[in-house]
């Protein structure tokens, strides 16, 4: 997913965010309370759910077996312009090495 020289960022900014989200959280949580009222850090949350949701929706990949047991084989079977039904077991590599 990432090269190997941005790797330490990416997980920089994972860990990151797993730390301050703690500390962050209840302090713009009581910012809004105090400005809007008690229902507004529900709102908050629920809009940045939201679009958290609908990126990952977007941009993670499916991961079914079954879905990714229908797609290796035509993927090989396009790029290696092999036609059996094996799917990557005449391919010689493993699922795991294939992206």
């Amino acid at each position: 997913m990432f090269k190997p020289k941005y790797l330490a960022y990416a997980i920089g900014v994972w860990g990151g965010g797993g730390a301050c989200a703690p500390v962050l959280g209840p302090l713009l949580g009581g910012f809004a309370y105090q400005a809007k009222g008690w229902t507004w850090p529900i709102w908050v949350l629920t809009w940045l759910s939201g679009s958290c949701l609908v990126l990952i929706i977007i941009f993670l990949p499916e991961t079914s077996s079954s879905n990714v047991s229908d797609k290796v084989p035509l993927h090989l079977r396009r790029t290696h312009n092999r036609f059996s039904t094996d799917g990557w077991y005449d391919c010689g590599s493993s699922p795991a090495i294939i992206t």
